[in-house]
């Protein structure tokens, strides 16, 4: 019942993961002619010109050829002997587009290797950040796999958002026989709150919805106000439990707290759950989410009038210390509300 399939598949493998690899003689630019021809052609409505192509990373991938990650900019112009105009997601194309792509293909020396993601969006400001090539191997990938998985910027997430072009991996294909990206499974559901830049069911357990409920404690008045988290979490995860059923009963959230905390009394457990409230019911964010299978649920908050026990070493010996820590909301400038909205989507 508790923590959980998704958990357990996002973390299980990452020790195993191996880092990126040098490029050797000629594979590089072999690599980058082939994202520059497939981007070219799923672009071939257009006239173009290719301002860079930048290989970010080689990585490894168990069992299979090495496969690459690149960017490649360019800039599109409407076609001239087009018979009609050329209308992209953004509407009718009148004057140059500078264009951005991602793109995730095999390595496979001079050759040229398949295709394995891509996408490519008007690029409208500079990047913030130039990732590591160990980054981009280390998280440019599907959690808890070795398949390539793209970062779609924030502003296109939303599935209603405008792309020139995507082709999401997809897990099915990529450990069956054909080595890359396929269309979506036929009579699947799609996922129509956000675009992950995955297919397929990815490492949950069904197509469609999955029931996950996130559990959010705070401590402390709400001008100090502090919110549970996992240690260590970049993302500063909130604790999160896989129900049973869709009615969260009192004995879950008593199982659950306990789950966090071997030493949060009865009192303390049965004054949380007399606090709880349902701040969401529905989509829930989630690094497992693919296009196709995704989490939903409830995000509960309860309040922990003590503020001690849970983050206090479990009485197991065996039991990890410090797996929780206490987030401050209030010395960030942030409302519980504002805190809520980085794990659902209405």
């Amino acid at each position: 019942m508790i923590l959980s399939y998704m958990v357990a598949a996002a973390f299980l493998t990452q020790c195993t993961l191996q880092k990126s690899l040098s490029w050797d003689t000629g594979d590089k630019d072999a690599f980058l002619s082939s994202a520059a021809k497939y981007i070219v052609s799923a672009l071939s409505t257009v006239q173009y010109k290719i301002v860079e192509r930048q290989a970010l990373a080689k990585c490894s991938s168990v069992n299979r050829h090495p496969y690459g990650i690149a960017k490649v900019l360019l800039e599109m112009y409407p076609d001239a002997n087009a018979i009609k105009p050329y209308y992209s997601a953004h509407g009718r194309l009148e004057s140059p587009v500078l264009v951005e792509c991602q793109y995730a293909g095999e390595v496979i020396g001079t050759f040229a290797g398949g295709a394995l993601t891509a996408l490519c969006y008007k690029k409208i400001n500079g990047d913030k950040k130039h990732p590591t090539e160990e980054e981009v191997c280390e998280k440019w990938r599907y959690p808890g796999t070795e398949i390539p998985q793209l970062k779609i910027p924030e502003h296109l997430k939303p599935a209603h958002s405008c792309l020139f072009f995507y082709q999401p991996t997809q897990m099915e294909s990529h450990y069956s026989t054909s080595y890359g990206s396929s269309q979506y499974p036929k009579g699947w559901r799609k996922n129509d709150k956000e675009r992950t830049g995955f297919s397929g069911m990815g490492r949950l357990k069904s197509p469609g919805g999955n029931l996950m409920v996130y559990l959010l404690i705070t401590r402390n008045p709400e001008y100090n106000r502090e919110v549970l988290v996992k240690n260590g979490s970049e993302t500063f995860d909130l604790p999160q439990f896989i129900p049973e059923k869709r009615f969260i009963s009192e004995q879950f959230l008593k199982k659950s707290i306990k789950n966090i905390n071997d030493r949060c009394t009865n009192y303390e457990i049965d004054a949380m759950i007399k606090s709880r409230r349902t701040v969401h019911c529905g989509y829930l964010k989630h690094e497992l989410n693919t296009d196709n299978a995704w989490m939903e649920g409830f995000i509960i908050h309860m309040h922990d009038a003590t503020g001690s026990c849970l983050v206090q070493r479990p009485k197991k010996i065996s039991a990890p210390s410090r797996t929780y820590i206490w987030y401050s909301l209030s010395r960030r400038g942030l409302l519980l509300e504002d805190f809520v909205k980085k794990f659902a989507v209405q």
